[in-house]
């Protein structure tokens, strides 16, 4: 299997999370990050993929994270997850150099998932050594992520047993009537 098929395979993990956590997909990441603020959002819980959140710090390109999840009771300004994937050393080491100042840049708290056993120990003690526990939140792996999840980082406590019927995300129009 390649690096690219695991490194989804861990976003289906944390998808599964989220969602077992009682977060609810919005399709548009772009329409959930402008109304991340929003008084009707308050105790609701909704995640987007793969979103554009500004430019990178370094090469001005625009920088896309994995996930971005909204609950104010939790995160005021919603909060980013970085999923990153890697069985042996090579160039995403690289890429995550500059990781620490793109984040700064965002101003959105985000937390960083790292797996695959790939992974030096420099870069992962690079990135922690980041870690402001406000904007720059956590690096963990994915088992990390999951006891800080039981611990309630996402607000709910405990992850819950997966519901046999699954749900239909919410129409966006329904709850905030536009587009």
């Amino acid at each position: 299997m390649s690096a690219n098929s695991n490194g989804f395979g861990l976003e289906d993990i944390v998808k599964g999370i989220l969602e077992r956590n009682g977060f609810e997909l919005i399709e548009d990441g772009a329409w959930l990050l402008k109304h991340r603020r929003d008084p009707m959002l308050k105790g609701k819980k909704y995640y987007s993929r793969e979103v554009t959140v500004g430019e990178s710090a370094v090469k001005g390109k625009m920088r896309r994270v994995e996930f971005f999840t909204v609950y104010q009771d939790a995160y005021p300004d919603g909060h980013l997850y970085e999923c990153k994937w890697q069985e042996v050393g090579g160039s995403t080491e690289d890429k995550l150099l500059k990781l620490p100042l793109d984040i700064k840049k965002t101003g959105i708290p985000t937390t960083v998932i790292l797996d695959g056993g790939g992974f030096s120990p420099g870069i992962i003690a690079h990135l922690k050594s980041h870690v402001d526990g406000r904007t720059f939140c956590a690096v963990l792996s994915i088992v990390e992520f999951m006891i800080a999840v039981n611990r309630g980082v996402l607000g709910s406590g405990v992850i819950k047993p997966m519901l046999l019927r699954r749900k239909e995300p919410p129409q966006q129009q329904a709850l905030w009537g536009d587009a």
